[in-house]
């Protein structure tokens, strides 16, 4: 049982994981659009974008070192 509650609980957070991949490729052509970016700045978008997210990666990962793993995926 115990398996199973570990299983539903990382499921929601994977989906999320994987729509938060798919948010920027699916906005950059209305953003090129709507604010008439170059090319090069729609890649300094994806260049923040990345850089973000790995800049949580590491803090998370951090975190979960001093605080606890359980604790750290339950905030977030």
């Amino acid at each position: 049982m115990k398996f199973w509650m570990a299983i539903a609980s990382f499921v929601p957070a994977v989906a999320l994981m994987f729509m938060d991949q798919t948010i920027l490729p699916v906005a950059l052509p209305v953003i090129q659009r709507e604010l008439g970016a170059t090319n090069t700045e729609l890649q300094w978008c994806v260049n923040a974008y990345v850089l973000a997210i790995a800049m949580f990666l590491l803090v998370s990962g951090k975190l979960g070192d001093a605080v606890g793993l359980r604790k750290v995926f339950s905030f977030g």
